[in-house]
């Protein structure tokens, strides 16, 4: 009998932390977002100021129309290949694209990489003499 009347009444509704700990995390932010809507500024998103590769650099575009022929059974050191590329786009007074986007616009082009201990590309050869003498797949 002492149990019923030392024992607290329950409330009618939950608590708060109890309504916060049955919530989704989805209502979580939702709620948290309309808290602070107001007091966060909205920033627009950065620019990107690097130099990206479209998906047809001119320059890559006319190395291989001038520079690079598909060759079943060849391939080409990927830095000998670059070092080309920076020599047309020299001559041309362009500025050349990154080898990392330069990379990205030959397997674009659906040529295949070959790793070893060195990168080559598979099934292409260089027709210009400027290309460097690399080391045999």
């Amino acid at each position: 009998m002492t149990e019923l009347i030392h024992k607290k009444p329950r409330r009618a509704r939950p608590s708060l932390r109890a309504a916060w700990k049955a919530a989704s995390v989805i209502e979580r932010r939702r709620f948290i977002a309309e808290l602070l809507v107001d007091l966060l500024p909205r920033t627009p998103a950065p620019t990107t100021t690097g130099k990206s590769s479209p998906a047809g650099d001119a320059t890559v575009d006319e190395f291989f129309a001038r520079c690079v022929a598909k060759s079943a059974g060849d391939c080409v050191q990927s830095a000998a290949l670059y070092e080309s590329y920076r020599g047309l786009c020299s001559s041309l007074d362009q500025e050349p694209i990154s080898h990392k986007a330069f990379s990205i616009q030959v397997s674009r082009r659906g040529f295949v990489r070959k790793q070893s201990s060195v990168i080559f590309w598979v099934d292409l050869k260089l027709i210009a003499p400027s290309a460097p003498g690399g080391a045999s797949c």
